[in-house]
């Protein structure tokens, strides 16, 4: 989103919230992906850059795809209907049910007083 607010100058109101969206949906997105973790969308007013991107043992990976800004409804009408889809399995997705509990373990240790 830091890179989409470089364009305010070039671009109208309507595409850059647009791409406000568009960057919101595909951040949450990667929540349920397996193999990425990070997501990053980028725009230089013509054409839109998506990169899905982990890292591992000191090595990042990643995967790109890029499409033009004309696109760009098309793309979130997508990402809209791949995030319900997630979201109806989310209790079988392992990467959420891990986050679940290493989130309420965290909360216990925090509120659970030792002797």
């Amino acid at each position: 989103m830091k890179k989409i607010i470089r364009l305010v100058n070039i671009l109208d109101e309507e595409v850059i919230d647009k791409l406000i969206l568009f960057d919101r949906l595909v951040r949450f997105y990667s929540i349920f992906l397996r193999m990425w973790k990070k997501a990053e969308v980028t725009s230089d007013g013509r054409i839109v850059r998506v990169k899905f991107s982990t890292r591992k043992h000191g090595f990042e990976s990643f995967t790109e795809r890029v499409f033009p800004i004309e696109d760009i409804e098309k793309r979130i009408c997508s990402y809209q209907i791949k995030i319900k889809k997630e979201f109806a399995l989310r209790h079988e997705n392992p990467r959420i049910q891990r986050m679940k509990n290493i989130r309420m373990w965290k909360n216990f240790i925090k509120t659970e007083k030792f002797v």
